[in-house]
């Protein structure tokens, strides 16, 4: 963890926590010292490390939450950008901004602020009663994202360096169930396609279309959105329910906004 850190501040570690929930990765709550004068206090950061992303990946995603805080939303973790990239952002040896190749296994990793909440998904185990409020928090939050970023367009996401979802894959991989890719797999297995899930999957695929093609037109704004809101990715406030933050997985998604 301080090797990987070090890409980030010159602080030590004072402590470190693995914290739990989610799957793409594992995330450490770290607390540093506080540069000298501040009265000894510590600060507070979150390091993840992204198993099974690739640095690109990681990038984006950084990218993405930078954006939309650029905007006015501040609804996700903010990634804190590494020091070399303050001195020189055009290095061509590192091309990336916020995300650190010093984890030894290869697996890209960075730095996020803190946020206090629990996984929504232990608020409403905890709290049944909350439900409503935690999913009501999810779906009013997805649509402020949306709406912060509504009306970016191809050209516009390769300025910021963000993922588009028809060249650069995310949300499920949009644009493969379009191109028909995903249901051309579940009818080549024999299994799967005499399963009911299949029809199911024809009519959504369907509605799916008609969608994309209306966004397409210009008939419906694209925006970016979380492209694995489950509850175990987001945090809320396990006392009133409320949204605390989404965080920051697959949040490089530019595709079509659909409501909860």
């Amino acid at each position: 963890l301080a090797s990987i850190l070090g890409d980030f501040a010159t602080v030590k570690i004072r402590s470190s926590k693995q914290l739990f929930g989610g799957y793409s990765g594992s995330s450490y709550a770290v607390e540093v010292n506080t540069p000298a004068g501040a009265d000894g206090k510590a600060t507070r950061y979150v390091l993840k490390v992204s198993n099974g992303y690739t640095y690109d990946d990681a990038e984006f995603m950084c990218r993405t939450a930078r954006h939309l805080s650029s905007v006015g939303y501040l609804e996700c973790c903010l990634p804190i950008p590494k020091m070399k990239q303050k001195r020189n952002p055009c290095n061509p040896d590192d091309p990336y901004v916020y995300v650190s190749k010093r984890e030894s296994n290869g697996i890209p990793a960075f730095l996020l602020n803190y946020v206090e909440g629990e996984q929504a998904d232990k608020v409403m185990r905890d709290n049944p009663k909350l439900a409503p409020t935690v999913m009501r928090g999810i779906g009013g939050g997805l649509g402020r994202m949306h709406s912060a970023s509504s009306g970016i367009d191809k050209a516009k996401a390769n300025s910021l360096g963000l993922r588009w979802y028809e060249t650069d894959g995310g949300c499920c991989d949009v644009e493969d169930q379009i191109q028909d890719k995903i249901l051309d797999k579940i009818m080549a297995d024999p299994d799967a396609k005499e399963h009911a899930f299949a029809a199911f999957y024809r009519r959504e695929l369907g509605d799916l279309k008609k969608e994309m093609q209306l966004a397409k037109d210009g008939k419906l704004g694209l925006g970016i959105t979380h492209g694995d809101p489950f509850a175990d990715n987001i945090l809320s406030d396990p006392e009133s329910g409320k949204l605390s933050e989404f965080l920051t997985s697959k949040m490089s998604v530019l595709a079509l906004y659909f409501s909860i």
